[in-house]
């Protein structure tokens, strides 16, 4: 009998903890999930979703996300003095139709703690439960573990426990321990005049259908966001020369700033929830790990909320990680497999800081003018993350379109381009639906699985299908699933009646709208990972293998 698992250790229970947490446990993998806080907190914090997001917790299986997100209401700026009458409509992401090969489309909103309440339902079914009043104090590591000591609270009660982890990863924010103690660089810098105070409010006499702004960054502003509860709007207040101090302390004084910043004593406002100061800090890590210790979201990287990648930008590390921290710990993929997380993450983490600063420059100088507001709020279809890619990475195999490694290129498109339309490994993988199999219809996106590769075998490679099947039996088991494409009109199926893959028609051709000119040029295998993105494009067998042998142990 194989022994059991020992958990791995997460120190945070955020987005980009639980998401980590959840990616871990659909791979098979124990985890214990530590919280300094008594309590889980109830204010919306990071609420913006970006496509690319959606598709993450699609592929974990939570839906809910998708269905109970909010779209982007359009922003209305008011008149001074006054405060009722619209200066300004704009929308800041103009809602799109879903297209076959990207059905999450559209930003949402969402509060961050229903989002974690849902998440942690999530885990909840695998008999996790984050563990509330336990901080990280300490933690040693050696070649083959982590040993972190512990400290429990409940009420007056104090005790310490020692855990022996395989792994440990850190989401414990930007002033958590664990970076700290593995003594990495966090560089960049600070921005103390572009002070904000943020909170959840409660509002009577305000419509929902927008975003309220009233003033801007220049000298005062008050935000007033409708969230997925009535009545209850997300607070942002900011602007030159205000003494926030006496805002946080109060709130008849905080409720007495908005109403001389708005100009609407007309409103009724009720409960204030989870009001806080922020100051924007600029600053990643040099490196997101040392040993089996590891750093994800806020403890590896801090940000402007403008731009809404940070909470995103997270998730997407942990779910970088998980999979490939999956394969180490069932002993399937060496300790070396883990680097790429720092390889893959770091030139996205460097650009989206590059974009997020430039958002935040824009929205500070921004005065209530149409051109003034298009450059500060109009959001670019880079920010839905659909084009960030890890074409430069040593474990993604093209073929194709073989990467440039004596160039910087690809890391300088760590976002992608807009203008590039042919597909690489390294890049997301696109949604087809209309796959058939004669009984049933499914799409490429119901499934791709969190805890197998995916790989894709087009019709082309018919007479050699048997010989790549063969191969893929090579891989450790339940490590792949294969799956032939077959045209409408192909004779494939007719002439493999035994093969054992799952067989699907692209019935509406939507595959071979997405992935065809790649079978076409004569690269019909396509592996796609168990994170959604493409790990290869190969002619054949030995380019399948080589993708293996540089993933999984021999």
């Amino acid at each position: 009998m194989t022994a059991p698992l020992s958990p791995v250790l997460i120190v945070g229970s955020g987005p980009s903890g639980l998401i980590a947490a959840l990616t871990l446990l659909k791979n098979g993998i124990p985890v214990r999930i530590i919280e300094k806080v008594d309590k889980f907190h109830n204010a919306q914090r990071g609420a913006g979703i970006m496509p690319r997001s959606l598709e993450v917790y699609h592929f974990l299986g939570v839906d809910e996300i998708s269905n109970l997100g909010q779209h982007l209401k359009p922003r209305c700026s008011y008149e001074l003095p006054g405060g009722r009458k619209p200066k300004l409509i704009f929308e800041m992401s103009p809602r799109m139709e879903p297209t076959p090969d990207v059905p999450f489309i559209n930003t949402l909103l969402l509060g961050q703690h229903h989002a974690e309440e849902i998440f942690r339902a999530h885990i909840e079914k695998f008999g996790v439960h984050v563990e509330l009043g336990s901080t990280l104090v300490d933690f040693e590591q050696d070649s083959v573990g982590v040993t972190a000591h512990i400290v429990k609270k409940s009420g007056d009660f104090e005790s310490r426990e020692v855990i022996r982890t395989p792994f440990l990863i850190g989401t414990d924010g930007s002033r958590g321990i664990t970076r700290n103690k593995l003594g990495l660089t966090f560089v960049g810098e600070s921005r103390p005049a572009d002070h904000l105070i943020v909170a959840d409010l409660y509002v009577d006499g305000l419509d929902t259908k927008y975003w309220h702004t009233w003033g801007d960054f220049t000298t005062a502003i008050v935000t007033l966001r409708p969230t997925e509860y009535e009545d209850r709007f997300s607070l942002i207040l900011g602007g030159r020369d205000i003494d926030y101090k006496p805002l946080l302390e109060s709130r008849e004084k905080l409720i007495k700033f908005v109403v001389d910043a708005t100009d609407r004593d007309d409103l009724v406002f009720g409960d204030i929830i989870g009001v806080s100061e922020f100051s924007p800090n600029i600053r990643m890590v040099d490196r997101f790990s040392k040993g089996r210790v590891f750093v994800v979201g806020d403890a590896a990287h801090v940000h402007s909320p403008t731009g809404g990648q940070g909470m995103n930008s997270s998730i997407q590390d942990s779910f970088n990680l998980g999979w490939k921290m999956a394969l180490v710990c069932k002993g399937l993929a060496s300790l070396s497999l883990l680097e790429t997380y720092n390889e893959e993450r770091t030139p996205v983490i460097k650009q989206m800081l590059e974009q997020t600063t430039k958002i935040l420059d824009r929205t500070m100088k921004a005065k209530v003018d149409k051109e003034s507001f298009n450059a500060a709020f109009n959001r670019p279809k880079a920010l839905h993350q659909l084009g960030v890619n890890c074409r430069w990475s040593s474990i993604v195999i093209d073929e194709r379109h073989p990467f440039d490694h004596h160039g910087d290129k690809g890391a300088l498109e760590a976002y992608g381009n807009e203008a590039e339309q042919s597909i690489r490994a390294g890049d997301r993988a696109p949604d087809a639906p209309g796959l058939t199999d004669g009984d049933y219809k499914t799409s490429l996106f119901d499934i791709l699985k969190p805890h197998q590769h995916t790989v894709l075998i087009f019709d082309s490679a018919c007479a050699n299908l048997q010989q790549i099947l063969d191969a893929l039996d090579t891989w450790p088991e339940g490590t792949v699933q294969r799956v032939v494409i077959i045209g409408k009109d192909s004779h494939c199926k007719q002439s493999n009646p035994s093969v054992s893959a799952i067989v699907l028609e692209d019935a509406q051709g939507h595959v071979f709208n997405a992935y065809g000119g790649i079978a076409a040029d004569g690269y019909p295998i396509v592996v796609i990972r168990p994170d959604g993105v493409i790990g290869a494009i190969v002619k054949g067998v030995e380019g399948l293998m080589k993708y293996r042998h540089g993933v999984l142990l021999q």
